[in-house]
């Protein structure tokens, strides 16, 4: 009724292809009110399930980065106890084996009690032959060793961040992502092209206005002047409106191409850390998006309302 009221008033103020535009543009603006109304607590539901998710991602990449961190100790102490290893069994020609007690804790240390023997059995056969091949043997388990300690450390990380890619599909968090952004997109859509024509219209509109004051049709028209700024005000809020939800909904459809990525057993590591930072974003850019189409409704409702 107050929309009918509104429109009766501006049919008496502006002249007929404007009062047409301006109808338009009320309609565009009621509809957008009325959808928004309908679809904000939908909206507001995938964003926390978002946020679920992303917290979700967040304690998983925390154990990653400790298991990261873990690694690189083990790999360290495995390259230094190796290293002490070797020098024993350099050293061994000159001390009479005595040094190979060396090379063995070394071994022990960086690759585990099965260095430690082989090493030993290698030292035995280094007293006995005392020869420089009985030392080649000793240098190649040692070395061994330390690769063993490396790889053992550096894989921690990696397994743990192809265990995140697993957890994600088996715990169905990455499905529900998918299926929440494709939900949260069905909706912002109508919402979108509201926005669109009531860009559209105002910009009609002041063309228009333009147009009349060259004529000086419309001159010293207060109220129609008053209105006009109120359009131009509305553009430009609908405009950048636009622009983040453009912004948004590519966020959105390039996640949900990375959720297809993460289900391919294929997936890279470069692919796996965009889909992660994706994920941790999402929560945000749903509630950004949400939080705009706000502001919009508030504004539209202060201008079809306005006296």
């Amino acid at each position: 009724m107050a929309t009918g009221l509104k429109r009766r008033r501006w049919s008496k103020v502006l002249p007929p292809e404007f009062s047409e535009l301006m109808n338009k543009l009320i309609e565009h603006a009621v509809s957008f009110i009325t959808e928004f109304d309908n679809k904000e607590q939908k909206m507001r539901e995938i964003e926390e399930e978002f946020k679920r998710i992303a917290a979700e991602v967040k304690e998983m990449q925390r154990k990653t980065d400790g298991m990261r961190t873990a690694g690189a100790v083990t790999a360290g102490v495995g390259l230094v106890t190796a290293g002490a290893g070797f020098l024993g069994l350099v050293a061994a020609p000159v001390t009479g084996g005595a040094s190979l007690v060396v090379a063995g804790a070394g071994g022990a240390a960086a690759g585990g009690a099965a260095s430690l023997a082989s090493l030993a059995v290698a030292g035995a056969g280094g007293a006995a032959a005392g020869g420089a091949a009985s030392l080649a043997s000793l240098a190649v388990a040692a070395a061994a060793a330390a690769v063993g300690a490396v790889l053992v450390g550096a894989g921690g990380a990696a397994v743990v961040a192809v265990n995140i890619r697993k957890t994600l599909k088996e715990n169905g968090s990455a499905k529900k992502v998918e299926e929440q952004g494709k939900e949260f997109m069905k909706i912002v859509e109508p919402l979108k092209k509201d926005l669109q024509e009531i860009k559209t219209t105002c910009e009609k509109l002041e063309q228009k206005s333009t147009e009349a004051q060259v004529e000086e049709v419309l001159s010293g028209v207060e109220e129609f002047q008053e209105i006009l700024r109120r359009v131009s005000d509305l553009r430009k809020r609908s405009g950048e409106t636009l622009t983040i939800t453009a912004v948004v909904m590519d966020f959105i459809g390039n996640l949900l191409k990375f959720i297809v990525t993460i289900l391919r057993i294929t997936a890279t590591p470069e692919e796996d850390k965009k889909l992660r930072d994706n994920m941790l974003q999402s929560a945000d850019q749903c509630q950004r998006v949400t939080d705009e189409f706000m502001k919009m409704k508030n504004e539209l409702k202060t201008f079809t309302e306005k006296k």
